[in-house]
């Protein structure tokens, strides 16, 4: 735990795990005995509690985890302004509350359903299962919040946060590329081939994040507004199983995605790093006490052009 950047994937790690805990043997348990529940009231709270709780973690983590990205590569020196242990716990704390205070809802409303007989609306006792009453989803918007918050936000702030910070890449390596004109044409395609690679690595982050929680949100939604649909049964049963699969393939998704902060760590670093030589040798870095650092050695040995 020597960076921020750690603390970030325990937090991812520690939320995964308690997922893949509470809800993954279960959901497997169901494709064996789905009626009638045997788990009991309790657990089924404490299930729809903490399973919600880590979705919300994970997807808050992700987008703080991208503003760190975002702080190194386009204000570099506004996060080493802000470098420190405590601020990366102080919010992942904040993470942590807030998701749990989030979900109450969902603890609170979930609870042992029944269907009923047609005739005399009388309940079955072995189609017992943990699940929201429908009746109460229609009355509170749970799912359109969570929708808007844990996913449309969520996803508008990755979107602009990565696209920035590929647009930065993508100037930056332009500008390095102008300057390099008439030298070694390795170094060129060299710099370019990591530009590339880059800015795929940053699309691939947003590309699977859509892919991975889309499909559960959907089929919340369509319960809610498209359940006269003809079709309805089908395309329920449908994204059952790939909401099902994605929701648990996106505890895969968030550890690759800060896995990913790893492969690409040297582009980023060395992005950074030619910005902060920028910075310095135009004597715009600023320190306490208005002190300026321009090492004239170092800017004038960066300044030369490479050799043919």
């Amino acid at each position: 735990m020597h960076t921020a950047t750690n603390y970030y994937l325990f937090s991812l790690a520690v939320s995964d795990l308690l997922y893949l805990l509470f809800g993954l043997p279960t959901e497997v348990f169901l494709y064996w005995h789905q009626y009638p529940d045997l788990f009991g009231m309790p657990f089924c709270k404490i299930r729809a509690f903490i399973s919600e709780a880590c979705t919300y973690v994970s997807v808050f983590t992700i987008v703080a985890f991208s503003m760190e990205r975002f702080l190194a590569i386009c204000h570099p020196l506004h996060l080493y302004a802000m470098v420190g242990f405590k601020r990366a716990i102080r919010i992942i704390t904040a993470l942590w509350i807030v998701s749990f205070i989030s979900v109450i809802p969902f603890g609170l409303l979930s609870d042992i359903q029944y269907l009923n007989y047609p005739l005399d609306h009388s309940r079955i006792e072995e189609s017992a299962f943990c699940s929201m009453s429908p009746k109460i989803v229609n009355e509170i918007p749970v799912f359109e919040v969570s929708f808007c918050i844990f996913f449309v936000i969520p996803m508008i702030l990755i979107i602009l946060l990565y696209g920035r910070m590929g647009a930065k890449i993508r100037s930056r390596t332009n500008q390095k590329l102008g300057v390099q004109q008439g030298t070694n044409n390795r170094e060129t395609r060299n710099s370019q081939m990591r530009k590339k690679t880059v800015i795929r690595m940053l699309a691939a982050v947003v590309i699977t994040f859509f892919v991975c929680w889309f499909p559960f949100h959907l089929q919340r939604l369509i319960f809610l507004y498209a359940k006269n649909m003809d079709n309805y049964l089908d395309i329920n049963e449908a994204l059952f199983s790939i909401a099902g699969f994605a929701y648990y393939v996106s505890c895969v998704q968030c550890d690759v995605t800060s896995l990913q902060g790893c492969v690409q760590g040297t582009p980023l670093r060395k992005s950074r790093g030619r910005l902060l030589q920028q910075r310095i040798c135009e004597g715009s870095l600023q320190f306490p006490g208005k002190l300026r650092l321009r090492p004239r050695s170092f800017c004038s040995r960066q300044s030369q052009p490479a050799s043919k």
